[in-house]
């Protein structure tokens, strides 16, 4: 399939900084400090938000200024039904993406084993899915094939 050279730029752009998010969540993993459980959770939210994005961009649908996950992924069971059972509970990082990172929500007690799960969920939602983006963005998604969690 031949694509619009501005559609690919687009795509590439939503790739790159979904790739920031997940570089920051390495980051953050290596440097072994306590109390990050937040902002990691933030930064595997906007990974998958943004990886989401420039799929649905890759499709020409209608982007809306959301950060629910659950709102994104319905859009792309749209473009292609059998994402369903990939996309399906994505949607428990949502609460990631604004009401735990500002003080007057409620705090969040979360373990470590948790964002384990949080960032197997985000791995496989992005390994699962390489494979409906053409090659010609391969090289913008070398970025996301790392993992997140060594």
């Amino acid at each position: 399939m031949n694509y619009d050279v501005i559609l690919l730029d687009d795509v590439r752009e939503w790739l790159y900084k979904a790739g920031i998010d997940a570089n920051a969540c390495r980051a953050m993993f290596a440097s072994g400090f306590s109390n990050l459980e937040v902002p990691i959770g933030n930064h595997l939210q906007q990974t998958i938000e943004k990886f989401l994005k420039a799929f649905l961009v890759l499709h020409n649908a209608q982007l809306k200024k959301t950060h629910d996950l659950d709102e994104l992924a319905e859009l792309c069971i749209m473009v292609n039904p059998l994402l369903y059972n990939i996309l399906n509970n994505i949607g428990e990082l949502t609460p990631f993406s604004t009401i735990y990172r500002y003080p007057i929500s409620e705090r969040l007690d979360i373990s470590f084993s948790e964002l384990v799960i949080y960032t197997k969920i985000t791995e496989q939602v992005i390994k699962s899915m390489l494979p409906l983006f053409p090659s010609e963005v391969n090289s913008d998604l070398e970025i996301l094939t790392d993992p997140i969690l060594n």
